[in-house]
């Protein structure tokens, strides 16, 4: 016999959803007695798992469930699938709670000396650094400046983004879901570690909190200097998922994340090594002359030595705070506060369109056009995922007589079936007669 618990409960769920369809649930309940968790996954409100089932261990409280989709529809930052988990607590045969989490089938892998993973796909990180700020509010955020930071960070072609000293908020870690980056989610602090106790109830919260979002694909271990290794077991511990861990600026776990080094010392010694390099923080805002000023020399760099899992620009957005005591200027400490690729309510400056096109995942080859071009384009896919067939061309052929005045004809062009890093061609339908000037 057992008593029914009349606030009967889950407490918490982790969520381990592999690229191979396997799905792993964690279940923590305030039960002590005979318990069943039911559990089925839906997409877009459609059933798409069979039912399935554990029992609550009486001592624990916890139940472990399992079940396998056939071909799930994969998370990645160009295709973020998500899918809804609901979890039930059943008691002699009545249901007493009930608990959906949004989550997502993807597989994040770091293979020393070789890669990091997507999916067993090799992927690099084309990524910012970004801080929760905003003139008015500090760091106070809202759901929609979260939307709109996430929107703006894959308007510049980035996959990626690095939680870096402030935590972030939730709705933060919603919008990469939903919309498609990749998260370092940091035990944000900088320099000083945090003491062993302390310092392992904030893991346990970090994890616990973030661990279900299949954006968050490492977890980081402070910054610059702000490491206490006694902490790395904690990671593990409480992540269902075991994430890789990185201690940003340092060499850990295979991969060397050093802080801005220069290019010449970049060329000579980490594309030489034999670990993965992937600076945390490069091209400083503030010192580097903006972050699209040499930006395509270490990305070249970067995307041709097989070593490289790429990197996280220093930082978003510039960091000034609305003072009501000085007539509503912005004070951003003079040059001290963050310098960031767009201005504190979201500006872009010239960096942001540098970043852009750098960063695009579509390369077309530069050529110089004169009268004799046949409408032919060398092209190369750089996405991580995407087939070039699912992309849109569109091309515009201007004539300009004077200032006042100018001619133009548009067309759509048929894309090519292009893999990720293959190369081809794309042949615009130049009208008859295009190159007379007469």
């Amino acid at each position: 016999m057992f008593e029914l618990h009349p606030g009967a409960h889950i407490r918490y769920v982790a969520v381990d959803g592999k690229a191979s369809g396997v799905l792993t649930d964690r279940i923590e309940t305030n039960v002590r007695g005979q318990a069943v968790i039911k559990a089925v996954v839906r997409k877009n409100n459609r059933v798409v798992s069979p039912g399935f089932t554990g029992e609550v261990d009486r001592t624990s409280g916890e139940a472990t469930c399992q079940t396998s989709l056939h071909h799930p529809l994969l998370w990645t930052p160009e295709t973020p699938e998500c899918y809804e988990l609901e979890v039930q607590l059943w008691m002699k045969n009545k249901l007493c709670h009930v608990v959906t989490k949004k989550i997502g089938f993807r597989t994040i892998e770091v293979k020393p000396k070789d890669g990091v993973y997507l999916n067993g796909k090799k992927i690099r990180m084309k990524g910012i650094n970004r801080n929760t700020f905003w003139p008015e509010s500090g760091r106070t955020s809202s759901e929609s400046l979260s939307i709109r930071d996430v929107n703006l960070i894959k308007e510049m072609n980035m996959n990626a983004v690095r939680m870096s000293h402030s935590a972030p908020d939730k709705h933060f870690l919603e919008a990469c879901d939903s919309l498609g980056l990749m998260v370092i989610n940091e035990l944000t602090g900088w320099q000083d570690a945090y003491a062993t106790p302390v310092g392992k109830q904030l893991v346990r919260e970090l994890v616990r909190r973030d661990v279900n979002h299949p954006s968050v694909v490492m977890w980081a271990n402070g910054n610059e200097g702000g490491f206490n290794e006694e902490l790395i077991p904690e990671y593990a511990r409480h992540d269902i998922q075991q994430r890789p861990v990185i201690q940003p600026w340092m060499l850990f776990g295979g991969i060397n994340t050093r802080h801005y080094i220069s290019y010449d010392y970049g060329a000579a010694e980490m594309f030489h090594g034999h670990d993965l390099f992937m600076p945390t923080e490069f091209l400083h805002g503030s010192y580097d002359g903006g972050h699209g000023a040499g930006l395509e020399d270490y990305w070249n760099l970067m995307r041709n030595h097989p070593l490289s899992a790429g990197g996280f620009l220093w930082d978003f957005c510039d960091s000034g705070i609305k003072r009501t005591d000085q007539n509503g200027q912005l004070d951003a400490m003079g040059d001290y506060a963050a310098d960031g690729i767009v201005g504190p309510y979201r500006e872009k400056e010239g960096s942001f369109f540098a970043v852009k096109e750098i960063w695009s995942p579509v390369f077309i080859e530069d050529k110089i056009i004169t009268s004799a071009f046949d409408g032919k384009l060398n092209i190369e896919n750089q996405f991580d995922v995407t087939n070039l067939d699912q992309c849109r061309f569109e091309w515009k052929l201007l004539k300009v007589e004077d200032w006042k005045h100018a001619d133009s004809i548009t067309g759509v062009v048929r894309p090519p079936y292009l893999e990720p890093g293959q190369k081809g061609s794309l042949q615009i339908p130049l009208p008859p007669g295009w190159n007379r000037y007469d």
